[in-house]
């Protein structure tokens, strides 16, 4: 009886040790899944201004500005002057945003992401640890700023369910060559498609399905790629959304094992009044 007994007890144990580890295998699976999406979607913008860059080398942005001040008037110009700078009061410094309780909050973008319950953003520290980025960066908005503008592309919010399967997670990137500049956020996230596929394979994510699909966020219609697949036979789901101002680009990506609350994490993203 005894025997038996403590034969039943370690089953219990060891199985308890599989799942724990199980569940730490997925995590670590998670994360590196979180930070393939982010560097396919910087990549993705990157590839693609390489590709246009050469035909549009000979149209400069100064160069263009140049032309149009030889053939405007100084009336025009003045005008054209004064419309820039009330342009760039009302768009105002960008910003990497803030996270405020449950919230994260971008003045810039004019946007707010409401976390769902049972999910909580992670601290600088460990945000540090997964983004390879410094604290000081992420509480200095002038060096995150710097390093986006040098072609970082940066999580600066990362949020989590309590179970760490769950995930949503904001990431800023700098979209100011002109190449960039004349994509818009549906190119970009064509331009997405077949490297994340790829990338998800190397993770071990497969059957695989993708989609551009149109919805509101934020209280604006955008394009919004959402992928499907399986990992070890566990469900993988995952929704990105990028929206664009200026020379910058915020993208929400909501990934899921297990279930699928992608949609109602990217709906939590709304307009700041």
């Amino acid at each position: 009886m005894k025997i038996a007994t403590s034969v039943k007890l370690f089953k219990v144990v060891f199985f308890e040790e599989i799942t724990v580890l199980e569940e730490r295998i997925m995590k670590r699976r998670f994360i590196a899944v979180v930070m393939t999406m982010t560097m396919v979607m910087a990549l993705s913008a990157c590839g693609k201004s390489a590709e246009t860059q050469e035909p549009v080398a000979e149209a400069t942005v100064e160069e263009a500005v140049e032309a149009a001040t030889e053939e405007a008037s100084a009336s025009e110009v003045a005008a054209e002057a004064t419309t820039e700078e009330s342009t760039e009061e009302a768009d105002g410094e960008f910003s990497i945003g803030t996270v405020e309780g449950n919230a994260y909050v971008n003045e810039y973008f004019g946007v707010k992401l409401n976390l769902l319950d049972g999910y909580s953003f992670v601290d600088d520290e460990t945000l540090a640890q997964i983004t390879g980025m410094t604290t000081d960066m992420l509480s200095d908005n002038k060096l995150a700023t710097k390093a986006i503008e040098e072609g970082t592309a940066a999580i600066v919010a990362y949020a989590q369910n309590s179970t760490g399967l769950c995930n949503i997670n904001v990431t800023a990137q700098s979209n100011a060559t002109l190449a960039n500049a004349i994509l818009d956020e549906e190119a970009v996230l064509n331009a997405s498609v077949s490297q994340a596929q790829s990338a998800l394979e190397a993770q071990g994510i497969s059957n695989i399905t993708t989609e551009i699909v149109e919805r509101e966020v934020a209280g604006e219609t955008h394009k919004v790629l959402k992928m499907n697949g399986e990992f070890n036979g566990v469900e993988f789901h995952n929704e990105m959304v990028n929206l664009q101002k200026g020379d910058y680009m915020l993208a929400f990506a909501a990934t899921c094992f297990n279930e699928d609350s992608t949609d109602a994490l990217i709906d939590a993203i709304e307009a700041l009044n």
